[in-house]
């Protein structure tokens, strides 16, 4: 059974409190470190600790030659490298997908520039990046609106099709592997990346991600497919639209039992200001049966992009009723005059009744 390890799926004050524990022990051993020289990691100066997970430690680095370019590194933990049921999983699986990785060259995805191996360590070398996530973003600000969902939606097809025509699926797609920035989204975590039909027993590899953002037919125990990442693109926007997942439980039977009920609502009849091509479009791609999700990445990202240029007051005039979109038509000096009349005609009542 795999519910002990579904950090991801439980509650977000046990998150909370588990990433404040990640960053106080990232704060000692960044104490530590100051008091000795920097490590090396292969050709690069290991700076400071920037994140951890349950799978790797990344941190901020210089290349050791003359450039000096600032990167990240992203070492493998040894405790998943040398896992029990699947020795070297992750690190073999990301060695021996080096080339693809490297040639994956698209601006919606954080560059991978190499993946290296030193003392029996395997990292990826990645662009550095530190912008705030999807999940931050939301949970500090609140949901963003529908037409940068849209947009959002339409830059990470473009990014996933390109993974999908490397004979890869991303397998890890969820708000906090999305940086954001005021003109950029940026999908990163390709460590999960495997290709299509890699066994799930093999659960170092195949099982990534927050269960609350996997497909059900990953739930179920199937392998990941183009299918799994659409499903969790959706789940992705639908986070992004309303600040929750599309289903929640606090254990993985919980989650598999709410899909098999089908109890998930659909986005068109919780958002009023939605505009329903956007509704539709999501819910789709959120679907139970993976052949009914969209295939054709490329024409899925065309429609989100149709999306995002719709007018917010035309999203809002088509869930109105009749006579709220017969008021919405009517001109501004119009609706000036006809709401003068009626508190003319109120204050004259008013003044009749107490002569």
């Amino acid at each position: 059974m795999i519910e002990e390890a579904d950090y991801n799926a439980l509650p977000a004050d046990f998150e909370a409190k588990m990433k404040a524990k990640r960053a106080r022990a990232r704060a000692a051993r960044s104490a530590e470190a100051s008091a000795r020289r920097f490590e090396r990691f292969a050709s690069f100066e290991l700076e400071e600790e920037i994140a951890e997970g349950p799978t790797a430690r990344v941190y901020r680095a210089r290349a050791a030659d003359a450039s000096g370019t600032a990167l990240a590194v992203k070492i493998i933990r040894r405790a998943v490298v040398a896992g029990v049921e699947t020795p070297g999983a992750r690190a073999a699986s990301l060695r021996a997908r080096r080339e693809r990785l490297v040639a994956l060259d698209h601006p919606h995805l954080l560059r991978v520039h190499d993946v290296v191996e030193d003392g029996g360590r395997t990292a990826l070398i990645l662009d550095l990046r530190e912008e705030e996530t999807l999940n931050d973003h939301v949970r500090e600000r609140g949901p963003l609106g529908f037409q940068r969902v849209a947009q959002l939606g339409a830059d990470l097809s473009s990014a996933l099709q390109a993974i999908h025509e490397s004979g890869l699926v991303h397998n890890d797609v969820e708000p906090r592997n999305l940086w954001l920035s005021e003109t950029r989204t940026v999908l990163a975590e390709l460590s999960s990346a495997c290709e299509f039909g890699t066994e799930r027993g093999d659960r170092a590899i195949a099982l990534s991600g927050s269960p609350q953002f996997m497909a059900p037919e990953l739930l179920r125990g199937e392998a990941p497919t183009p299918a799994s990442d659409v499903y969790a693109l959706g789940a992705l926007l639908c986070f992004a639209l309303t600040g929750r997942p599309p289903l929640k439980g606090p254990r993985l039977h919980q989650l598999r039992d709410a899909h098999e009920r089908d109890a998930r609502p659909r986005l068109s009849d919780k958002l009023d200001d939605l505009p329903r091509e956007l509704a539709e479009l999501i819910d789709r791609a959120l679907d139970g049966d993976p052949a009914a999700r969209p295939s054709d990445l490329a024409a899925y990202g065309d429609a989100l992009r149709d999306c995002a240029a719709i007018d917010p007051a035309s999203a809002r005039l088509e869930h109105a009723s009749g006579f709220q979109r017969w008021w919405r038509t009517l001109p501004r000096p119009a609706r000036i005059l006809i709401l003068g009349g009626l508190v003319v005609g109120f204050v004259l009542l008013l003044w009749n009744r107490g002569s």
